[in-house]
């Protein structure tokens, strides 16, 4: 079982929802805005993982609450062509992430 991106829930009593699908996306949504540069809770063994997810005291690292907004103002317009979209996210992502 991929423990880093699974839910406390499931951790704990191996129950699947919506809710832990959600989690799952969060953390392979974390990974993504950081170039998975790192595995989630990199410094960590499994078995802390799951011992303090379960716990609740480890939790993702999310960005701040700006990239999220940011993106929602380029998804937001309804009149953008899908090519003038992408350009613009790729902009956005560069100029979040430069190399």
């Amino acid at each position: 079982m991929p423990v880093r991106w699974a839910a406390p829930e499931v951790l704990s009593v191996g129950q699947f929802s919506s809710a832990s699908d959600v989690w799952s996306f969060a953390i392979l949504i974390w990974q993504v805005l950081t170039y998975a540069q790192q595995t989630p809770y990199w410094a960590w063994s499994d078995a802390d993982v799951i011992r303090d997810v379960t716990r609740g005291t480890l939790q993702p690292q999310l960005p701040p609450v700006t990239v999220f907004r940011d993106i929602l103002v380029y998804v937001a317009p309804k009149e953008i062509s899908e090519e003038k979209f992408r350009v613009q996210i790729c902009f956005y992502t560069q100029q979040l992430f430069p190399s």
